[in-house]
């Protein structure tokens, strides 16, 4: 009653306002100070926690950058763009690609054709094969004209947008049509167009390795791999002579699959740095569950703190994936996220990540394929008569491929009549991640006759 007494007096009373109103009472004034002060203390304890935060976050990143770089030998700062070129062989490739002229079912009918041996071919596939291949003469042509081309720019084939320009199934379709024409030739023994068609493979794919482009270095891994395959065909053809399979090896991709594909993984950091959360598709994904406003304060708090751990995360990536595929754990993603801050499905670990490995797996298999063939042409050129003789004394592994951690092994098949170079271990690696195209080329051995050329042989 007291209090209620003593605030009625001091409201009543006020000098400025004879009908006892208008009068703040004192205690209310202090309640309202006092709110004041204290949303004045939040919003400040607030701003000064996200400052900190921010300043945290970006010694976090920037001590994340300077150690990727160290590591991996990546500079993020942008790099010019080289100038246009007219012998732009992506250009060429894409062109030859965009020009293929078939139905869907011949697309599928070639693909197909494309993963196989020709002496599993029936001879309806291969009038087929031969019909096809003449009516698709001037795409063949432009990528033909890509293989031989002194740059290969992503930037500059255009004028477009390097991702937009990067049509891979087109692409994908485009080597598909080049291996067909290279086993075509070997089996029909014009060796010299056989080879022509694998070297378009091979400098193709080596270009598209060394673009800083992800896509592209999945698909240059992919088309070294057709490359070997089709190669192996004149690897293990006794009536090639010696002279034949040295213009072969020069063929080959020369990039070395796991370290370009390694060299673009990491060079691809420095655009997730400089785009910072918009590389995640930007403030209006409704996957990064961000509300749109709070979305500014939420970036200048958290985004260095995130890339900082993206970082930290893309370099686990980089050494897993430079480990062999067949010792990775089943729940790889899970793996290399499992200790981070961010939500699970914030961190990539269901989609993104495995599709990175993904891609490693296929540049390891491509890197093991193509030392694979190396080894087992060089077995062939330290031999008199082509073959790589009975004990597999010249056969030399240099180390363990990649995708295994083991050494190449040789052994004579039971009959004494075939050499056999093969990486144990390989096709269940590849079997066991499933791939994308591992199961349509699994890491075959490769195997060459052993004993003088054939009489049957054209020439001989």
């Amino acid at each position: 009653m007291r209090f209620r007494r003593e605030v009625g007096e001091a409201w009543d009373d006020g000098p400025a306002n004879e009908g006892g109103s208008g009068v703040i009472p004192p205690v209310a004034r202090k309640l309202f100070i006092y709110c004041v002060l204290g949303i004045v203390v939040l919003v400040a304890s607030i701003a000064v926690s996200a400052f900190a935060l921010h300043t945290w976050g970006a010694h976090r990143l920037a001590v994340e950058r300077s150690s990727f770089a160290d590591a991996w030998g990546v500079s993020f700062e942008p790099e010019p763009a080289p100038a246009a070129n007219e012998s732009n062989g992506f250009g060429w490739l894409a062109k030859g690609a965009e020009g293929i002229t078939c139905s869907a079912e011949e697309s599928r009918f070639f693909g197909t054709l494309a993963d196989r041996h020709p002496r599993a071919w029936t001879e309806e596939e291969r009038a087929r094969a031969r019909h096809l291949l003449e009516d698709q003469q001037p795409a063949l042509a432009l990528l033909y004209r890509a293989g031989t081309a002194a740059v290969f720019d992503l930037g500059h084939s255009g004028g477009a947008e390097v991702h937009e320009e990067i049509n891979g199934m087109s692409l994908i379709k485009g080597f598909k049509l080049l291996v067909l024409d290279a086993r075509l030739a070997f089996f029909d023994e014009r060796f010299a167009d056989g080879i022509a068609a694998v070297t378009a493979v091979g400098r193709s794919a080596d270009g598209l390795m060394r673009t800083p482009v992800i896509r592209a270095s999945v698909i240059g891994s992919g088309a070294a791999r057709w490359c070997t395959w089709a190669a192996a065909d004149l690897v293990g053809d006794p009536c090639v002579d010696r002279a034949t399979l040295s213009v072969l090896l020069e063929a080959l991709p020369s990039e070395y699959p796991l370290v370009r594909h390694s060299a673009t993984m990491a060079a691809s950091v420095s655009e997730i740095a400089d785009k910072g959360l918009s590389y995640l598709d930007g403030p209006n994904d409704p996957s990064l569950a961000w509300s749109v406003p709070f979305w500014i304060p939420n970036r200048y708090v958290f985004e260095d703190l995130f890339l900082a751990d993206l970082i930290t995360r893309w370099r686990y990536i980089l050494e897993l994936g430079n480990t062999p595929a067949i010792n990775w754990p089943s729940d790889a993603g899970h793996a290399i996220w499992w200790d981070s801050p961010w939500p699970s499905w914030f961190a990539m670990t269901g989609v993104y990540t495995p599709n990175l490995l993904t891609a490693f797996c296929r540049a390891q298999a491509a890197a093991t394929e193509i030392h694979q063939l190396r080894s087992t042409i060089g077995l062939r050129l330290s031999s008199p008569n082509g073959d790589g003789g009975a004990s597999c004394k010249g056969f030399e592994s240099s180390g363990p491929v990649p995708l295994t951690g083991e050494p190449l092994t040789c052994r004579v098949d039971e009959e004494g009549a075939v050499l056999i170079i093969e990486a144990p271990g390989a096709t269940r690696a590849l079997d066991s991640l499933a791939v994308m195209d591992a199961r349509a080329g699994l890491l075959a051995p490769v195997e060459i006759p052993i004993g003088p050329r054939p009489a049957s042989c054209s020439g001989s």
